[in-house]
């Protein structure tokens, strides 16, 4: 009877660590991934307005660092509480909750990054039609034109969006391009895990930065992280 009573209370604990491990995992995954959906998704795009998301987005991220201070100092705790054997099964549920999302944090922020990365791809496609307008403008005129107003209604119906919270505007420069070039578009990208900002330049060999660690190319444009 013992024995088997044995048995049975570890089955129970064996299950009740898994439950606590699955839905820590289920919402270490919801807190990073969450935001990332609110900011880059088309289907928030317009619904929220892009200052809020973006004001909240900063928040959240005070929030997450502060939590993953939280959560080390938790774990250091437990761990003390292990090692002089005073864990409560609470205490016990606590442990394998930290544990989790301390373990599993980088490897989902990794997969968020290529998210971020994808649903760039896919906004900087919504601007191709702009980049080729001011090519077509410049071909046309000789000089590239003093605003984007200047390409609608002949060149463009309307200046083409981004399609995403965490960069809703774009900038762009005649006077102040980079490395001589004639012209540069150039939008902030309000990231929950990467802020930065993506720029083209239509003369500029992108390729050169590719061992830049703070660079990375999208398309034809390149995307360089804010410190």
């Amino acid at each position: 009877m013992i024995s088997v009573s044995k048995k049975l209370n570890k089955t129970i604990e064996t299950k009740t660590a898994t439950t606590v491990f699955i839905k820590a995992l289920i919402i270490t995954f919801m807190i990073v991934y969450l935001p990332n959906v609110l900011l880059y998704s088309p289907a928030f795009y317009g619904v929220i307005p892009s200052n809020i998301v973006i004001s909240a987005i900063h928040y959240l991220r005070i929030c997450l660092v502060l939590f993953i201070i939280v959560q080390v100092l938790l774990l250091s705790i437990l761990l003390l509480r292990y090692v002089r054997n005073a864990l409560t099964e609470t205490d016990f549920k606590i442990l394998i909750s930290t544990v989790t999302f301390l373990l599993f944090l980088l490897p989902i922020c990794s997969s968020t990054n290529l998210y971020h990365h994808h649903m760039l791809e896919k906004c900087v496609c919504r601007i191709d039609p702009l980049i080729k307008a001011i090519e077509k403008y410049s071909s046309e005129n000789g000089f590239a034109p003093k605003n984007l107003d200047n390409l609608v209604p002949r060149y463009l119906s309307k200046v083409p969006s981004t399609g995403v919270s965490a960069a809703p505007d774009i900038y762009y420069s005649k006077d102040q391009a980079r490395d001589r070039n004639p012209w540069m578009i150039f939008i902030v990208v309000h990231g929950f895990l990467t802020p930065g900002e993506l720029v083209y330049l239509p003369q500029s060999n992108l390729s050169r930065n590719n061992s830049d660690e703070h660079y990375s190319i999208i398309g034809k444009w390149q995307y360089r992280l804010f410190n």
